[in-house]
This record gives C-alpha cells, sequence and structure tokens, in this order.
C-alpha cells in the first residue's frame, strides 16, 4: 500500500536523537519505527516495561550461559528459566 499521508508532531531535540537512534539500532527508518509503535498500541499489544526489562535480563542471563561453563551457568539457567515463565505467562 502506498504511503501517502503525512502525519506531523512536535518532540523536543532530545525525543528526536532518541528516536533516531532507536531507529539506527532497529535497522529502520523513523518512519517504519513509529508506523511499527503506532500498529502496535492502536492493536494492543504495547511492549509493556516490564516485558522489556524481563527480555533484557533473559538475553544477559543466556549470554552467561553462553560464555561460562561453571556455577555461574547453572544460576544463569535458573534465572532465565524464570524469567521466560513470566514472559510466557503474559503472551497472548
Amino acid at each position: 500500500m502506498r504511503q501517502d499521508a503525512i502525519i506531523k508532531f512536535r518532540a523536543t531535540s532530545a525525543e528526536k536523537a532518541h528516536l533516531h537512534a532507536a531507529a539506527e539500532r532497529s535497522g529502520r527508518t523513523v518512519s517504519a519505527l513509529l508506523r511499527k509503535a503506532a500498529s502496535e498500541v492502536a492493536a494492543g499489544r504495547p511492549i509493556d516495561r516490564q516485558l522489556r526489562e524481563d527480555l533484557v535480563a533473559l538475553r544477559r542471563s543466556l549470554n552467561t550461559l553462553l560464555a561460562d561453563d561453571g556455577m555461574r551457568s547453572r544460576e544463569a539457567l535458573d534465572s532465565a528459566r524464570k524469567i521466560a515463565t513470566r514472559v510466557l505467562a503474559r503472551a497472548p
């Protein structure tokens, strides 16, 4: 579908910089990033802060598992299992 409508909104310089950095990290344009975020919110599927924090913690635990094979691995595995359970409990 052709994207021919324009939506304008105001942001601070800091917010604009934050959006550009987020778009660059995700490999998207700012427009694509905002369209995706707006579509998720409109559909009732915004990623909440706790889910994001859980996913970051899960990634950290999994990275520890890959990098270490001692007692820290057991702790990381237990942590990853608990976080995954919380995340999956909230999944639609």
